[in-house]
């Protein structure tokens, strides 16, 4: 029989179930590599599930390690604490220029009964010495006594699971009940008043993804590209003599005013209309490579013409904003 000490108890009970309320997924920093005095990171989405997942091993083998030996986990120790308070320093960089200062990285989170997170690192509430980091499963500096006897932790921890999984049960039931208030109809109802909605699905952010699209988690409406690099990019490719890339003219009987918030509506059209300009450029060049590419069946291909679609439909929708 197991006899538990009521600070150890509270402690993990209040832990387990504090993940369970969080968003959907918490933002981590790992690591991917050093040179020398500089390390290189990338931003990892971790779910709830898989968090809970990570109580159980990582605070249960109750790894410990110090600046002697955390090198081996991929981290530098001298990163350990300022990350811990979400603090960037000099040796930290993000492979392909990825943005480490956002808010979902930076935090902090708070997890009672562990601390107050940042990229990943939590500093233990009741021991301020002692630093856990979520995605490598491990203590550095100490372990918080709360958490040191480890047969009472696994123990709890598998009492606990269970809890959180109703949690989790509760909250997918009450997802569908939303879904089936939004007027969700079986596909062979006949009511011509119900609307069928395709079910959304989500992917989380993983490492190889992150290198793919290096810009993922950046904020997509303020992340400018810098302008002569967007320069390049749209006018080293040719333009198409069957594309018109002038906006429709304004209404001559516009009033000045009207005009005035015209231009910024014509300069996103233009801006739209050139946008196409690599994307036939890649289909061509795809075309002129291989010439026996099949045109019916061809994902890359497919690809291509469905975004110049939604940039043609984006640019049509901005035209009937317009006095033409």
């Amino acid at each position: 029989m197991l006899f538990y000490k009521p600070n150890f108890m509270f402690s993990v009970v209040v832990f387990c179930l504090a993940i369970s309320q969080l968003a959907h997924s918490i933002s981590v920093l790992t690591p991917i590599g050093i040179r020398g005095n500089f390390l290189y990171v990338l931003p990892t989405e971790i779910q709830n599930n898989s968090l809970v997942q990570r109580v159980k091993t990582g605070l249960a083998r109750a790894k410990l390690y110090t600046s002697q030996n955390v090198k081996t986990t991929g981290w530098l120790p001298n990163t350990i604490l300022p990350l811990a308070r979400g603090q960037i320093t000099n040796n930290i960089f993000c492979q392909n220029g990825c943005n480490l200062r956002t808010a979902a990285l930076r935090g902090p989170t708070n997890i009672n009964g562990l601390g107050r997170c940042s990229y990943g690192f939590c500093i233990a509430t009741s021991d301020t010495r002692c630093i856990y980091n979520i995605y490598g499963e491990f203590w550095y500096n100490c372990i918080p006594k709360n958490f040191e006897n480890v047969e009472q932790l696994i123990q709890v921890i598998k009492d606990l699971t269970e809890k959180v999984n109703i949690l989790y049960m509760d909250r997918e039931r009450q997802d569908t009940q939303q879904t089936m208030q939004m007027g969700v109809q079986d596909s062979e109802c006949d009511n011509p008043h119900a609307e069928i909605r395709a079910p959304m699905v989500e992917v989380e952010s993983y490492p190889r993804l992150l290198v793919a699209i290096s810009s993922l988690e950046e904020d997509f409406f303020r992340n400018p590209i810098p302008e002569e690099e967007r320069k390049e990019i749209i006018y080293s490719c040719p333009k198409f003599l069957s594309i018109s890339y002038t906006p429709p003219p304004l209404n001559e009987a516009a009033s000045a005013l009207v005009r005035k918030t015209d231009s910024i509506l014509y300069d996103i059209q233009m801006a739209l209309a050139n946008l196409t300009r690599p994307v036939g450029q890649y289909v061509h060049n795809k075309l002129r490579r291989c010439p026996e590419i099949n045109l019916n069946e061809n994902e890359d291909l497919d690809f291509s013409v469905s975004i110049r679609e939604l940039l043609s439909d984006l640019a049509f929708t901005n035209t009937q904003s317009r006095i033409v």
